[in-house]
């Protein structure tokens, strides 16, 4: 296995370090697809400078620029995003590809066990089950989340993105083309995602790929007066007291 992990950076870049040092001795390349226009139109630049101290550092390999399309529906530009950087690891010459956002995180040796997993079973792409955190890096909602998030997947020509006959439940952005997915036991690996971990939440809100479904659900409300206990209306889950595993801070 030859792989790529594929991140896709705008904002939440206070995040991206932590995520990429957890997974960078288990991955053969990181490239960060950045941009500085939002899909909602917003100038940002915090993501692209990140990205590129990270490279200085060693810990990203390659920086590439994705420039939205403007008016395009926002899931169609996230589309076009990461498919592009599915095409960029099949030129490269790599066998498997990860879709991984800045907020996005794996526990080391658990990445490790996930990717020994893959290729015992030969399978051409696999899901993980994710927990989510909301507010603060110690505060969980409870239960895993439903859907699952698309892992590790075999890229080769034909590869294209949002696969309609996908076998889980996802995100569509990140479904391709794979018939032959695997579910990773939740007691091998879970991702954990710092979704709504973030030192400015409200540029989420703005500019998320899916931000005209936060409409309604008074989402920055809950944000500002979360506490453990609390009920998130968008999540429809409570806040569960958990621990901060890796040290995140904001």
């Amino acid at each position: 296995m030859k792989l790529i992990a594929l991140y896709s950076v705008f904002d939440g870049e206070e995040l991206l370090e932590g995520s990429i040092a957890q997974i960078r001795p288990h991955v053969d390349f990181v490239l960060c697809c950045v941009q500085t226009v939002s899909y909602a139109g917003e100038t940002y630049p915090g993501g692209k400078d990140v990205a590129e101290s990270l490279k200085s550092k060693g810990l990203v390999d390659q920086i590439a620029r994705y420039q939205p399309l403007p008016g395009a529906p926002r899931q169609q530009n996230e589309m076009r995003k990461r498919f592009g950087a599915i095409q960029m690891a099949f030129r490269a010459g790599f066998t498997h590809f990860l879709h991984i956002d800045c907020d996005e995180y794996f526990d080391g040796h658990q990445f490790e066990a996930a990717k020994d997993f893959i290729q015992q079973t030969g399978a051409d792409g696999s899901v993980v089950q994710s927990r989510t955190y909301f507010k603060r890096p110690d505060w969980e909602l409870e239960s895993y989340d439903e859907a699952f998030f698309p892992f590790i997947h075999r890229v080769h020509s034909k590869t294209t993105c949002c696969g309609s006959d996908y076998p889980f439940w996802c995100d569509p952005t990140r479904t391709v083309n794979a018939n032959d997915v695997v579910a990773i036991p939740g007691s091998l690996a879970v991702q954990h995602h710092f979704s709504w971990v973030r030192r400015d939440v409200s540029g989420k809100i703005r500019n998320h790929s899916c931000a005209p479904g936060f409409e309604g659900t008074q989402i920055q409300d809950e944000y500002e007066n979360a506490q453990v206990g609390s009920y998130i209306t968008l999540c429809r889950r409570r806040i569960a007291q958990g621990t901060n595993l890796f040290n995140v801070t904001l």
